[in-house]
């Protein structure tokens, strides 16, 4: 059920599964970052080949993230086909407890949507979608 906090409303999932979907076909085509935690310290040889496959780079977020941990920073990917399908190959849950987690859409440093897969709730700047 939405809750609003400000400017933002969140959603649990799954019972907003289709707000979720909505935003991954809305968001890509307004966004130019789409952003990770990472949850390993030390991520090895897998996280090196997302980063050269998809042109990532490492970040450490300057200003308001829902939900941004980890000593390691973000990583941060730009929004292109490539990484559209490669975020939407995967279930919101299944981006839970593996190297990457907790995807979010940027419009520069400005999240427009985040997520917490670990609790299962995701929120979205309201007006966007």
């Amino acid at each position: 059920m939405p809750f609003t906090n400000g400017n933002r409303q969140s959603y649990d999932y799954p019972e907003d599964r289709e707000v979720w979907e909505r935003a991954l076909i809305v968001l890509p085509e307004i966004c130019n970052f789409l952003e990770f935690n990472i949850l390993y310290n030390r991520p090895g040889p897998e996280l090196e080949q997302i980063m050269e496959q998809y042109n990532g780079v490492l970040h450490r977020p300057l200003s308001y993230r829902l939900y941004a941990y980890g000593r390691k920073g973000r990583l941060r990917l730009p929004v292109n086909p490539q990484t559209v399908v490669f975020l939407r190959n995967k279930d919101f849950m299944d981006w839970n407890n593996g190297l990457l987690e907790d995807p979010s859409l940027l419009v520069g440093e400005d999240e427009i949507l985040g997520s917490i897969t670990h609790e299962g709730m995701f929120e979205l700047k309201r007006g966007w979608v």
